[in-house]
């Protein structure tokens, strides 16, 4: 099919499964145990304030708990070029 799949992102995925061309970024549910409180307020803080720059940014912008960060940390490295 040459269907390229694209991990989460905190920069780049949606709350869903995204997709543009032959690209399908994973959503932010695809992280078994991060609450939709915690997706809706990702991406509310991405939307009012732009990408986050770091995990201190992210950190202090997302209002995300110990565990939920634990799961995006495991989840690898993310970049918003992709």
């Amino acid at each position: 099919m040459g269907l390229r799949i694209l991990l989460p992102d905190v920069n780049s995925s949606d709350r869903d499964y995204s997709g543009r061309g032959r690209d399908v970024r994973m959503g932010l549910m695809a992280f078994a145990g991060l609450a939709e409180a915690a997706i809706a307020g990702l991406l509310a803080a991405r939307r009012d304030g732009g990408p986050f720059t770091n995990l201190s940014n992210l950190l202090s912008r997302s209002g995300l708990g110990r565990a939920e960060l634990e799961l995006l940390v495991r989840a690898g490295p993310a970049t918003a070029s992709s």
